[in-house]
């Protein structure tokens, strides 16, 4: 009878991880229908980072946010992006298990753009791993799906930005978030060449 339960156990909780990576997934889908608004940037991020912040201290690390301008708008979808900055937070607050500080920069680029770095003093990505980051089911963490990571590649894509990712082992790692100002009207839905790739780097 305990061996029945424990099997019982172990299906309801690989039926509820099966549930979550299909919602993921519908999360995916759901890129392709962007609504967009003019948003402050500096305020989404900042909101993002009170959000996580309790989670941050919990683990000995600060997180700062610096920007020249406190008033950079930018035409967005506010939900979509600050589910890419909660994830690329998540990540870097788990990298670091001894503790230590985020730093995030947020800059201004010409009048076309807006550029973010997000710089953490975590455990960093091998380089043979970091090529492969935002391919569905590849994950740096053991029980990781990587679609959180595929997710956030998607909804920068669908705002016609890159990310790329920069990291040493035992130094840490640099996300870099390009957002032009103002979308094109080309369908963001079905993007081409045209659109702005988005590239995955080392950094040895």
């Amino acid at each position: 009878k305990e061996d029945q339960e424990r099997y019982f156990d172990l299906m309801l909780s690989e039926i509820e991880r099966i549930e979550a990576i299909l919602q993921e997934f519908l999360s995916i889908a759901k890129t392709d229908e962007i609504n967009t608004e003019k948003k402050n940037i500096y305020q989404i991020f900042k909101n993002v980072v009170s959000l996580m912040n309790t989670k941050a201290i919990m683990t000995n690390i600060q997180v700062e946010l610096f920007t020249d301008d406190k008033d950079i708008i930018i035409e967005c979808s506010e939900n979509q992006l600050k589910q890419v900055f909660i994830n690329i937070l998540q990540n870097s607050i788990e990298a670091m298990p001894n503790g230590g500080e985020i730093s995030i920069h947020i800059k201004e680029i010409n009048d076309d753009g807006v550029i973010i770095h997000v710089i953490d003093e975590g455990i960093g990505i091998p380089e043979e791993r970091i090529k492969r980051l935002g391919e569905p089911f590849y994950s740096t963490k053991e029980k990781g799906t990587g679609i959180g990571l595929m997710l956030s590649y998607k909804i920068i894509e669908s705002h016609q930005g890159t990310i790329s990712i920069m990291s040493k082992v035992g130094v840490g790692t640099t996300v870099t978030i390009y957002l032009p100002k103002v979308l094109s009207k080309q369908s963001l839905s079905n993007c081409d060449d045209k659109c702005i790739p988005i590239r995955t780097s080392s950094n040895s």
